[in-house]
């Protein structure tokens, strides 16, 4: 697009990707790109002239493991993100990468048990720091009583969590 007050560009892509080894390993993958230039010539009301620039690209994995016959279940993600943007010269980049891992035990129809570990980098061009996360957890599941025709279910939950890195601990 062009006019009399600027001209703006813009690209997107994007592609996924799913993949099932078997009934209980799957993994679907999604990866995307948004690249905008934004060139503002200025005039009343508007953000004055100059040249924006963004560009952002993002990748993810999420994979379930869920075996038949087994009580053991399992999920992990990995994902990317990347970002440069710039206006009129000033702007800065980020990136990111996280890898995060679950696997809960079904103790039976009514308990499951479950954990969880994190780990992230965060990085700019001013920062750096990498944090790591912490989970514990036990679900407990009531059996449905039926009252007439109503039904009751309830529910209790309990977990631990801890986050420790980056400046602040």
């Amino acid at each position: 697009r062009s006019d009399g007050s600027g001209s703006a560009s813009l690209m997107r892509a994007s592609a996924r990707h799913t993949y099932r080894s078997s009934a209980a390993l799957g993994i679907d993958s999604n990866l995307s790109y948004n690249d905008s230039d934004q060139r503002f010539s200025g005039g009343a009301g508007s953000l004055g002239s100059g040249l924006g620039r963004f560009r952002f690209l993002q990748a993810t994995s999420f994979a379930t493991w869920t075996p038949e016959n087994s009580r053991w279940r399992g999920t992990g993600t990995a994902r990317l993100f990347q970002a440069d943007t710039s206006f009129s010269g000033d702007g800065g980049s980020s990136r990111s990468l996280s890898l995060n891992g679950s696997a809960s035990y079904l103790l039976n129809r009514n308990a499951t048990l479950y954990g969880g570990l994190g780990v992230s980098l965060v990085r700019s061009e001013a920062d750096s720091s990498v944090l790591a996360t912490q989970t514990v957890g036990a679900n407990y599941n009531g059996d449905v009583l039926a009252l007439g025709n109503y039904s009751y279910n309830w529910y209790a939950s309990a977990n631990l969590a801890n986050q420790s890195g980056a400046e602040e601990g």
